[in-house]
């Protein structure tokens, strides 16, 4: 059997992506304690055409912000931007969450790395999609298994 050699761009896309994850795991936990911390304060409801099927619940969960009016989201977007400024959380564009960029910046380090994969694989990113989620980040789990000794352990 032939024993598997990376090529550069290969463990390159690893290193890269391991970074990525890195990021998110340091940016999450400070990014949802914010948002949590001002759904509380801010006890906003459910806006009201989404009351009839969820009820007049207070939103407690960041992931549930898009059930507010746009006025209370207004708000909470405003109080969001300054909890990331005060945490010195740094973003390109003033209307981006430090979260949601980490999280893109992870799947645009999925997609090089299956791209970096594809001589040896002959699998693209569609392809892989095309077999569900779950296939595709097993995929990329276990490419990360097998490029990872060849990755730098200065990272």
């Amino acid at each position: 059997m032939k024993k598997f050699i990376p090529t550069s761009s290969m463990v390159s896309a690893a290193e890269t992506l391991f970074m990525a994850m890195a990021f998110v795991e340091t940016i999450r936990p400070i990014v949802l304690q914010y948002q949590m911390d001002i759904l509380m304060k801010g006890q906003w409801h459910v806006r009201p055409d989404f009351a009839a099927k969820r009820g007049d619940e207070v939103i407690v969960e960041p992931k549930h912000s898009y059930l507010m009016s746009e006025e209370d989201f207004a708000e909470y977007d405003a109080q969001c931007k300054i909890a990331r400024d005060n945490a010195k959380l740094h973003v390109d564009n003033d209307e981006q969450c430090p979260l949601l960029v980490a999280e893109n910046m992870v799947r645009l380090a999925e997609e090089a790395l299956v791209l970096a994969m594809y001589e040896h694989t002959k699998l693209t990113k569609d392809q892989l999609l095309c077999l569900g989620l779950e296939k595709y980040k097993q995929y990329i789990d276990l490419t990360l298994q097998l490029l990872a000794p060849f990755v730098k352990s200065t990272l």
